[in-house]
């Protein structure tokens, strides 16, 4: 993307000088008494005489672009499958371009964009040279250096998928992000997937004929900003906020259940398993409950106490695990929470919640939500 801008502002800074320069002899022109008719000539006979010095300096500007650009952004992103044929599953590379500085990577994910602007995130199915992401504890790339994802998808997976999908689900592109640990994020160019008519092929193994079968259209959406909040006053007189979700569904679903299955991020990551409340939470069916078409219904996710707690919103507000909260989320920084939702008539789907916790109960937030697939 940095290379994109730079390139497009120095062709349209050597496109203006040109056009100045031509203008002036134009008017240089004027002045001395000739006419607009007369100058027209002349102005294509300096156009043709000076053609090779207006191209040269554009081709001299990109080129230094490019290099400055590969000191300001040093991490190349490729995306290799996407139009080979037969079911090869998608890899993501990433290359250090940097001759001397290791990169430190703190995560990196693919998503995939629908139509209406929702992303989800494929699973990562194999990673290669980068341990340290595989358990959410970074990576460490030396200069030169690179490193590979594979993911639960491909070019089949993702033609069968779209064509069982109405028109706004269907995938339109894939990016990739890399984020490092001093919090830089570099983005890849997009992807553009081809037509859902084309490119369908059979898998040739077990992991990618699982990969390209089709699935039932999406139950949940889910939703989450800076506005998904409720403020409330807890026991003892003490202001807290609960960080929420909000839900729709496409059909109506029975006995509508949510879990809070992983936290990522942090040097204490969790796994396991803690059933989210609906609000509100005091209701008999909190815990299991009828959803309903055009209507919206929040998950409580997280309560932020004014005293600086953390507290996981499941039935009794207690925290029973290992490691602690207080421990999970002792540095400031962002936290990936993975939740399962499901119903009695309604497949369980995954999404990935972003928590950004800045050690203020009123400035943190649940700030984005990704399908993961």
């Amino acid at each position: 993307m940095l290379l994109r801008v730079l390139k497009a502002t120095c062709a349209i800074i050597a496109a203006l000088a040109g056009l100045i320069w031509g203008c002036l002899n134009v008017i240089g022109n004027l002045q001395t008494g000739q006419g607009l008719l007369a100058v027209i000539p002349q102005v294509l006979q300096w156009i043709s005489g000076h053609v090779v010095w207006i191209i040269l300096p554009c081709l001299l500007v990109f080129l230094l672009a490019e290099r400055v650009a590969g000191y300001i952004t040093p991490i190349k992103i490729n995306l290799i499958g996407l139009q080979a044929e037969g079911s090869a599953l998608l890899r993501l590379r990433v290359v250090n371009k940097d001759s001397k500085k290791d990169k430190r990577v703190e995560s990196v994910a693919l998503e995939a964009v629908d139509a209406s602007g929702h992303i989800s995130e494929p699973r990562a199915h194999s990673f290669t040279r980068c341990d340290g992401l595989k358990n959410n504890k970074g990576h460490v790339m030396p200069p030169g250096s690179n490193f590979e994802i594979q993911y639960r998808a491909s070019r089949g997976s993702t033609a069968m998928f779209n064509a069982s999908r109405p028109a706004d689900e269907q995938i339109k592109f894939f990016v990739a992000r890399v984020k490092l640990e001093d919090g830089t994020e570099i983005s890849s160019k997009r992807y553009h997937v081809v037509d859902s008519g084309k490119g369908i092929k059979e898998a040739t193994s077990t992991e990618e004929h699982e990969a390209t079968t089709p699935q039932p259209a999406w139950r949940f959406r889910l939703r989450c900003a800076t506005d998904s909040y409720s403020d409330n006053i807890l026991v003892g007189n003490i202001p807290g906020r609960y960080l929420q979700v909000q839900i729709t569904v496409s059909q109506a679903v029975s006995a509508c259940k949510a879990y809070l299955r992983e936290i990522r991020g942090g040097n204490r990551p969790w796994q396991g398993q803690e059933q989210l409340t609906f609000e509100p939470s005091e209701a008999p069916d909190s815990l299991s409950k009828a959803v309903f078409e055009n209507i919206t219904y929040r998950l409580d996710v997280l309560l932020l106490v004014s005293n600086g707690d953390i507290i996981v919103c499941n039935h009794n507000r207690t925290w029973a695990r290992w490691p602690r909260l207080k421990d999970i989320f002792a540095s400031h920084g962002s936290y990936d929470l993975v939740i399962d939702i499901g119903g009695e008539n309604a497949a369980g789907e995954t999404f990935k919640l972003r928590f950004d916790w800045n050690g203020n109960w009123q400035t943190s937030f649940l700030t984005s939500v990704k399908r993961l697939v």
